[in-house]
């Protein structure tokens, strides 16, 4: 699936709208997201990285089925519940997220999480400065989290 940063509104909507119609609600975005979201190697880290760029400089992001899961699911579940997850293994975290989000959503929204999971995102990150959410992926990624 490919994510235009500048052309998600209305796939966001739809697919926020089915997600609350089956119960699936997120939580604000917290400190240790980052971090999580750099060990997952999440696409929405690169994500944020692209929207931090002048619009026109901005490039497409591709996200696998379920990587998209993966970002709804991170954000529906408390951070304690991601780390533990990812703690038996990533596969594990993957097989949680695809059960959690994947078995209850139709293709068409499944289609569309991307822009969903980026507009939760850049919504939370909307009160750092680029610069400084610039410095805290980088931080997160040369320095993963300690178990």
């Amino acid at each position: 699936m490919k994510l235009n940063p500048d052309t998600i509104t209305a796939d966001a909507e739809f697919a926020a709208l089915a997600l609350e119609r089956a119960g699936i609600a997120l939580r604000p975005f917290v400190a240790l997201d980052i971090p999580l979201l750099c060990e997952l190697q999440s696409p929405l880290i690169d994500c944020a990285l692209e929207c931090c760029k002048p619009q026109r400089q901005r490039g497409i992001v591709h996200f696998t089925q379920d990587e998209a899961y993966e970002g709804i699911y991170q954000f529906s579940v408390s951070v304690e519940r991601v780390r533990l997850e990812l703690n038996t293994s990533r596969d594990h975290f993957r097989a949680q997220a695809v059960l959690a989000i994947g078995d209850r959503v139709s293709p068409g929204v499944a289609n569309r999480l991307p822009a969903v999971a980026y507009k939760h995102l850049v919504r939370c990150l909307i009160d750092l400065e680029v610069k400084d959410m610039k410095a805290q992926i980088l931080e997160a990624q040369n320095n993963p989290l300690r178990n």
